[in-house]
């Protein structure tokens, strides 16, 4: 294939990328679990949000060597933040003790939490201000990150406005590609790239001589989300750039958790592993070839 010219086409279709997540941004919860600041190891923040109430609590010292909780909770208004007075624990019960009361009391401080994605935000305490994300202590970066299980929501806002979903396992890295397959109707396979930014391009190879090529990012720790859309399996890279400025719908996906009853469900679904379908060369030629061309392109910081 030869290189060809698509900077305008990939910013157009990063552009409706981020409109579309832009359009959502109210509904933009953060993931519920460990939250810190990577500069300040050893204080992190427990968060979890339900009916747009959201609850914190964190372990620190109370100043004189005694460690102590302090938690609260508070509504999360539409601009993805919650201010919240602070309750602090210090009297409770000891691990394999018998269960005892917690004594609390206002603690006469008072927590801001703003969330500017479902995985990063800011914590303000007595006036101070600092960045907050979601915790990975295990899950890798880059590619490594998408290793796993993945469940895919396709949001159509066609004549019926109907989605659909599917199962993604990405299970080896080969090189600068993360491959896996594509759990449902006959477990063809699937390969992504990413960019230098921390975004990702892949391929679904579909039935019927047909794949569906995908732009997306990280908006939390197990979620992404970004534009699907479907090609003839021969179409060029630039052709399938031009499908995802013109038809591109917006997808997302979830990260399965080992034991859960989906990603059980989604391993009856096929026993086939990548090893037994192998990633198409063809597949790899034309990610490549369009990731020539990410250095050219002022890329979104943020996908929420």
């Amino acid at each position: 294939m030869k290189v060809l010219k698509m900077g305008e086409k990939m910013r157009k279709s990063l552009a409706l990328v981020t409109a579309l997540f832009a359009s959502t941004a109210t509904l933009a919860a953060p993931e519920n679990g460990w939250w810190w600041n990577p500069a300040e190891p050893g204080t992190g923040y427990n968060i979890e949000t339900q009916n747009g109430t959201l609850f914190v609590s964190t372990f620190v010292d109370g100043g004189s060597g005694n460690p102590v909780w302090y938690s609260g909770s508070g509504q999360l208004n539409r601009n993805n933040m919650a201010t919240i007075n602070l309750s602090n624990s210090e009297v409770g019960q000891c691990l394999g003790c018998k269960s005892t009361s917690i004594s609390s009391s206002d603690s006469g401080f008072q927590i801001t939490l703003s969330f500017q994605s479902r995985g990063q935000g800011k914590v303000i305490i007595d006036g101070k201000e600092k960045p907050i994300e979601r915790r990975n202590f295990n899950y890798g970066g880059d590619l490594q990150k998408l290793l796993g299980r993945w469940s895919l929501m396709i949001v159509d806002d066609g004549v019926f406005g109907l989605g659909f979903g599917d199962f993604i396992s990405y299970d080896s890295i080969d090189g600068k590609f993360v491959e896996g397959v594509r759990l449902m109707n006959g477990s063809q396979p699937s390969t992504v790239i990413s960019t230098d930014d921390g975004k990702y391009i892949g391929l679904i190879a579909l039935r019927n001589g047909f794949e569906a090529i995908i732009y997306f990012g990280f908006s939390a720790l197990n979620r992404v989300g970004g534009l699907f859309a479907i090609i003839d399996e021969d179409a060029t890279a630039s052709e399938g750039l031009d499908e995802l400025e013109r038809n591109g719908v917006l997808f997302i996906g979830y990260r399965m958790t080992p034991g859960s009853r989906a990603n059980q469900k989604s391993s009856n679904l096929s026993s086939l592993s990548t090893q037994d379908t192998l990633v198409s060369q063809d597949m790899r030629n034309f990610l490549e070839e369009v990731i020539i061309h990410s250095a050219d392109i002022s890329l979104p910081s943020q996908i929420k």
